[in-house]
């Protein structure tokens, strides 16, 4: 199966529309994940490169038959685009394995390479200039200054569109990156250990939410509450930081759906995009609502594994 022929135009894609901020990344490990988060409104699909995987409905890089062909074909006619993790660090052992990696995930359609690997992006970077490609940071610099300067010799050496930041980042340090980082800059929103911490995030919890009319009031109220959602919640803790990511620019989130069934992943997908929506058209009278921290909790007990 050629490139060109799963290939979607950005005309009409969610990647491709007027806002780029806040773009919705699902994190998948199946193709029922896949196809789940693609037609519940996924910017950008993510899957990992496995060397083996230990289901056929897992998404791994074999290529043996045309269901992963299939499966992105899909995504793409969603609109969705598709990016391969490739958490790996090159050796002369397996240098070979993985410059084949890249290119057969070329050949499949795939959009964007997210790696840490200076070697791979740069193979990646030469080879195929059509790639977008995404750097992933392990750890970002106490000194963010210092930092900063490593970042954007990576940025210019290798062509960086975007920059995948830990699992655990400050509001501060995001401040101060996204001033000054020369790249798009993706946060994870949703996910086991994801936590956006720091002084501005407590400020914002103390940030009364926009008032609600009517018998729903008390819900909504329930819904911002700093322990209802940190205590009670925490997975659904950023739901209330989107505001303040939307006003840094922000340009993806990751849900990470890794380990999620289907039915999980389609409701876990739908309450993000409607959030995303919902601050994207009024940042400043955007509130969570009670009923997305309910779907998620629900799936995910009624979705377990």
């Amino acid at each position: 199966m050629s490139k060109a022929s799963i290939r979607r135009t950005e005309t009409g894609s969610r990647a491709g529309s007027a806002s780029t901020r806040l773009q919705l990344v699902c994190r998948v490990d199946s193709l029922a994940a896949l196809r789940a988060a693609a037609d519940h409104g996924a910017d950008w699909i993510h899957f990992d490169w496995m060397p083996e995987a230990s289901s056929h409905d897992v998404v791994s890089l074999q290529f043996e038959g045309e269901a992963l062909g299939a499966a992105l074909q899909h995504a793409h006619r969603r609109g969705c685009r598709i990016v391969l993790g490739l958490d790996a660090a090159t050796t002369a052992d397996n240098w070979r394995m993985l410059r084949s990696v890249v290119d057969r995930a070329v050949l499949a359609g795939v959009d964007a390479l997210q790696a840490n690997d200076a070697a791979l992006l740069l193979y990646a970077s030469a080879t195929h200039p059509e790639l977008d490609l995404h750097l992933e940071l392990a750890e970002v610099p106490s000194e963010v200054q210092s930092g900063q300067a490593t970042l954007q010799r990576l940025l210019g050496s290798f062509g960086i569109r975007r920059v995948v930041l830990p699992r655990v980042v400050s509001m501060e340090t995001l401040r101060s990156l996204s001033a000054q980082a020369g790249a798009g800059l993706q946060v994870y929103a949703y996910g086991h250990d994801c936590m956006i911490t720091g002084n501005a995030v407590a400020a914002i919890w103390s940030t009364p939410a926009p008032e609600a009319a009517g018998a729903s009031g008390s819900a909504m109220l329930a819904a911002n509450d700093p322990h209802y959602l940190r205590q009670r919640h925490p997975g659904c803790g950023t739901l209330k930081l989107l505001p303040a990511l939307h006003a840094l620019g922000i340009e993806a989130m990751t849900v990470d759906l890794r380990g999620r069934s289907g039915p999980f992943a389609a409701q876990a997908a739908a309450v993000w995009r409607t959030a995303i929506d919902a601050c994207r058209r009024a940042p400043q009278r955007y509130t969570v609502r009670s009923e997305w921290i309910f779907t998620l909790n629900n799936a995910g007990r009624r979705h377990a594994g």
